[in-house]
């Protein structure tokens, strides 16, 4: 689950060579970002797992240990269904901040 990472510093490194051309970046939307990693995480740990499981993943598993804390904390504490409809909506609330408060908009 190394990509958003990966995304995230490609991004960030774009913004910082287009400097001033770039605009202002509102910090509304650097909190968009950071929930929608936080999302696309959860979701991949609770969609293979129906129920929470506490023991530490194995090395290269799964979501990572954010995604896995994140995921649990939501399937032990609504369900798998729930946890992902929570998920989506995290996702779709980081959408909203991302792209309206970006200056490319």
């Amino acid at each position: 689950m190394a990509w958003p990472l990966v995304f995230s510093l490609l991004i960030t490194g774009v913004v910082m060579m287009l400097g001033d051309r770039a605009g202002y970046w509102h910090p509304e939307a650097l909190v968009g970002g950071e929930l929608l990693l936080l999302s696309l995480a959860s979701l991949e740990h609770i969609s293979g797992n129906q129920v929470a499981d506490w023991s530490l993943p194995a090395p290269g598993h799964g979501a990572g240990l954010i995604g896995w804390v994140s995921g649990n904390v939501l399937v032990s504490l609504l369900g798998q269904l729930p946890a992902v409809f929570a998920a989506d909506l995290r996702a779709l609330l980081s959408f909203f901040l991302l792209f309206r408060h970006t200056p490319m908009i």
